[in-house]
């Protein structure tokens, strides 16, 4: 039996009305409806035969197609019991396709890859990210949690926007610091909100990632990553009041850390470069390397 042909893009609301379905707002469930985008967002993915990709919240399938379709094996988890039965109808008869009918956020992605495709090769993440799991997701892509070789991924705009935030600025925080640390990130294009059924209040933007070590330095992520998170929760305070207790460290000791690395201890977590993060990480946890 041949697949069937995916609807068009701008077919989506008809193919939603004719399966009686609607758009979970709590899902963040926004469709993509301009061919142009698709085409944008592929280009940007590059996916071939050799390529393994993963792709979470597939919805309808408007990229999950083309990605099937490029030779690639295609691993994707729909929370929708509604899109998956869209997918199955139009795509569950191409054996490059495993679909997972699971909350991304509650799966364990290194087990579901080992059991659809025996192995855990590196992996491309396609994504249109609703906003409530992008930050989670992030994090997870950052910690390595599984061996990813590029990540395309479209969200918010106002949250790719704090990925590339230059120090002391508002949209500067944890995720700007721990992101550069770990990925080189490349701002892709806006998507209008236009482009979306149904179009959501704000517009997004497509960017890529690509990992890579910390700057300079082999921290634990685990350790790493608490300790930027702890700094900026307390951004207010100065670097050494807001870390404190951190590592059994008294305020007098973090005090001198912070100096060697050559940091004013009076500055705060937003003030700090992710080098500077990162060093101080290091010294902290009395990483070697």
């Amino acid at each position: 039996m041949e697949n069937k042909e995916l609807a068009s893009p701008r077919e989506i609301k008809k193919l939603l009305q004719t399966y009686n379905l609607a758009c979970h707002k709590k899902w963040g469930q926004n469709f993509l409806i301009d061919r142009n985008i698709v085409n944008k967002i592929l280009q940007e993915v590059g996916a071939g035969p050799e390529d393994y990709i993963i792709e979470i919240g597939p919805g309808p399938g408007i990229l999950t197609g083309p990605l099937v379709d490029s030779g690639a094996k295609v691993l994707a988890v729909e929370i929708d019991h509604g899109m998956v039965k869209i997918l199955n109808d139009f795509l569950g008869t191409n054996e490059r396709l495993c679909l997972v009918q699971s909350d991304v956020q509650k799966v364990n992605l290194s087990q579901l890859c080992c059991f659809y495709w025996g192995n855990f090769p590196p992996v491309k993440i396609v994504a249109n990210l609703p906003y409530y799991i992008t930050s989670s997701l992030l994090y997870r892509l950052f910690s390595r949690e599984i061996p990813w070789e590029k990540a395309v991924l479209m969200m918010q705009k106002e949250v790719a926007q704090r990925l590339t935030a230059p120090v002391s600025s508002p949209d500067y925080g944890a995720l700007t610091v721990i992101g550069s640390c770990s990925a080189s990130v490349t701002s892709g294009f806006v998507v209008s909100r236009s482009v979306f059924y149904p179009p959501p209040k704000v517009d997004s933007m497509v960017i890529t990632l690509e990992p890579r070590g910390f700057v300079n330095y082999p921290e634990v992520e685990k350790d790493f990553f608490e300790l930027v998170k702890r700094a900026f929760a307390k951004r207010r305070k100065n670097i050494v009041n807001a870390l404190h207790p951190l590592a059994g460290k008294s305020k007098e000791e973090l005090k001198e850390t912070v100096k060697y690395v050559g940091v004013d201890p009076g500055k705060r977590a937003e003030e700090l470069t992710a080098e500077e993060f990162a060093k101080l990480s290091r010294l902290i946890y009395n990483e070697k390397g």
